[in-house]
């Protein structure tokens, strides 16, 4: 019976698993040949081991029932489950197809570092590599292997795809995401916390010494280019009194650095008022490599993560003018600079012209739009080589072991408000896609609640720390979402699939799952993100026990950035941001 396959609607679906999960054993069915692409066939096995490394990644699954009606909350059936399997090994290979033709391959180096990385974050062992792996659903280290080399080839066709946006389209797109470029520009000179945070008097750089600040030592005092003091925000004086209502930290002003850096500040802000530029006092001074190895840029803050402080500061600034010295929220002690600012109308309230768009936002822009239409094109590009392939799906077996009666279900298909079905019906496979990607999954925790999955309104605390253990993300506050609803990372929405109420679960993120080559400030671009996540609750669940532990870096003295780890921009709907 030859037919066409079902077209695919992202790079997300595209790039599946490869081999995963422990080889059948035995003959019958899954020794047959479930599908063949322009001459190549796919074993039956292959499929079934696949689906079968799902069901044994999660005890429960061994239940018929609880099996069903797993299949049932994803919108799917055995029969259609095995058909997305079948469609995942097809587009594996013709992406390799498409690949040779272009005379692209993928270096061996690059695929042996990305295990190695790996390995070290599991902890080193073989033993703890290898259980590691039978874990996500991979047999064996080459099973992983071949993921990487299918991905990376995916990508290296993706990236290469010839997309340039005309003026008008850039202009466009500017407009139709206003929100996410008005705002400023600005350079910093910072100097890390772990020179500000404490003076040898023992003063903390984000504290008071137990002296009242005056009007104007609280306040982040301008040099002669800003406005007169009366035109900055409200004193301390202004504030209501700390018994009656103590003031949120956006209400408190700047604090000026401690004791031990006072000489070394003012130097600075002599320096820069006798004419020495911002940028070579960056070079001089500043302690942040990110920022120093652009010359103090921190970017637009409306797609930057600052420091709530920084950004109080900013706002009271205009193009050109310098801040005083503040300490920030993080202990860091910060001198900054607006550079530019942009304030486009909002889509359907004006116009602007290409000249209008900042260029430093123009580069910006082309890349989103770019990123945006590359993955339709990605798309189209393997849909129009599957409409031009043999293909032949030949009919499901009798007798696999994944196979359940679904009549034994007892619960309801998960849909939206419409009627329609919700993100669930593409979990799996973009679950197993992440993991292929990099995703890295760790419980140092397994809850005793309910499992989370797609659809679950979930309530997680969380800390956030680079590969360095540079904490960027610590608030210690509860966060609610609702998982696969892209509205945090694709790598949360992947990896807390199938965590349990009171669990706490290490997820090591690649940039493709994160925020790839954006520049936030804390995180600088194409980062690899650790977040430490404890389930709280599941809306409609029994919450967790009293006495499970916080997770790691919470109250230890870490800064939060101050926002949940989700995306202006949808970062669940783009394959990279």
């Amino acid at each position: 019976m030859k037919t066409k396959t079902k077209c695919v609607t992202g790079i997300m679906t595209i790039m599946l698993c490869a081999a995963l999960a422990t080889p059948l054993t035995g003959c019958g069915p899954a020794d047959s040949v479930a599908a063949t692409v322009n001459g190549v066939d796919i074993r039956e096995s292959t499929i079934t081991e696949r689906i079968m490394a799902i069901r044994s990644g999660n005890a429960s699954y061994n239940d018929n029932v609880v099996w069903a009606n797993a299949l049932v909350l994803s919108n799917l059936t055995p029969a259609t489950l095995r058909e997305r399997m079948i469609e995942a090994q097809i587009e594996q290979i013709l992406i390799k197809e498409i690949a040779e033709e272009r005379g692209m391959s993928v270096d061996a180096s690059e695929i042996d570092a990305t295990v190695q990385q790996a390995k070290r974050t599991i902890g080193g062992t073989d033993a703890n590599w290898t259980s590691a792996l039978k874990k996500q659903g991979y047999a064996t280290e080459d099973d992983f292997r071949d993921m990487l080399e299918v991905n990376d080839l995916a990508l290296k066709i993706y990236e290469n795809m010839d997309i340039e946006p005309t003026a008008d389209e850039l202009v466009n797109y500017v407009l139709a995401n206003a929100s996410t470029y008005r705002g400023k520009r600005s350079s910093a000179i910072i100097i890390a916390s772990s020179q500000s945070a404490v003076d040898p008097q023992g003063q903390s750089g984000g504290e008071s010494s137990g002296t009242e600040a005056s009007p104007e030592e609280g306040q982040p005092a301008t040099t002669e280019e800003q406005p007169a003091q009366e035109e900055q925000p409200a004193t301390t004086e202004e504030q209501p009194a700390q018994e009656e209502q103590p003031a949120t930290t956006e209400e408190q002003p700047a604090q000026a650095p401690p004791a031990s850096l006072a000489e070394e500040t003012a130097a600075i802000m002599e320096k820069l008022n006798s004419g020495v530029s911002f940028e070579s006092l960056v070079a001089e001074y500043s302690t942040d490599a990110a920022s120093k190895e652009k010359s103090g840029d921190m970017g637009w803050g409306s797609n930057t993560s600052y420091d709530t402080t920084y950004q109080q500061v900013l706002d009271t600034l205009a193009v050109g003018q310098v801040s005083e010295p503040f300490v920030g929220t993080d202990g860091s002690t910060y001198i900054v600079k607006c550079t530019e600012e942009f304030y486009p109308p909002a889509e359907g309230e004006g116009t602007i012209s290409y000249n209008d768009v900042p260029e430093s936002i123009v580069d910006d822009v082309r890349t989103q739009w770019i990123e945006a239409n590359r993955q339709a094109k990605f798309t189209e590009l393997i849909n129009a080589r599957k409409e031009a392939s043999e293909i032949t799906i030949n009919p499901m077996p009798n007798g696999l072991p994944y196979d359940v009666d679904m009549g034994i279900a007892t619960a309801s298909p998960t849909t939206d408000e419409e009627g329609n079905p919700t993100y669930a019906t593409s979990q799996p496979d973009a679950v197993q896609s992440a993991l292929g990607q990099g995703l890295l999954i760790e419980d140092k925790l397994e809850g005793t609640g309910a499992a989370a999955g797609p659809g679950s309104k979930v309530t997680v605390i969380y800390s956030g720390r680079l590969e360095d253990g540079t904490y960027f993300d610590n608030t210690g506050e509860p966060y609610t979402f609702i998982l696969g609803g892209a509205s945090v990372i694709k790598g949360w929405d992947a990896g807390l699939v199938g965590m349990k109420i009171g669990g706490i679960r290490i997820l090591t993120i690649p940039p493709s799952l994160g925020y790839g080559s954006q520049d936030r400030g804390t995180i600088p671009p194409d980062s690899t993100l650790i977040f430490e996540i404890q389930l709280i609750s599941i809306e409609g669940e029994e919450p967790a026990p009293a006495d499970t532990p916080a997770v790691e870096g919470e109250g230890d003295g870490a800064q939060p950035e101050g926002e949940a780890p989700a995306d202006e921009a949808n970062i669940g709907e783009t394959p990279a941001e």
